[in-house]
């Protein structure tokens, strides 16, 4: 959509590079233990404020701390952080405010994290 390339790692089919190297660095944390789960592709339903629901939100991962806290992690190159996009993190902070919302942005091999 936004020109980004499928990739494939360990069987799984990534909707952009990016994401599949956030995969990698996912695992890593999970085989250290610090992440005992991960859920990719996790579907959240968007609530208004007289709790109807607006929409669903798709993320990237969702991963569980050994502590238990919670955290979305989202791949996103800037042009793809749309109006929509943007509208719909706003939801999911303010539907799931006890999960961090942590968006990655690539620069060359490093990922970087961003709170917006």
């Amino acid at each position: 959509k936004y020109g980004a390339k499928k990739t494939i790692w360990q069987g799984r089919k990534y909707d952009s590079k990016g994401e599949a190297g956030l995969a990698q660095e996912i695992e890593l944390l999970a085989k250290s233990g610090e992440v005992v789960r991960v859920e990719p592709q996790k579907t959240f339903p968007l609530f208004g404020k007289n709790g109807g629901k607006v929409c669903s939100h798709r993320v990237d991962f969702l991963l569980t701390f050994k502590d238990g806290t919670q955290e979305v992690w989202e791949a996103k190159a800037p042009i793809t952080m749309t109006r929509m996009w943007q509208t719909q993190r706003r939801l999911m902070e303010d539907n799931y405010p006890e999960i961090k919302y942590i968006v990655i942005t690539a620069k060359g091999n490093w990922f970087k994290k961003r709170n917006f």
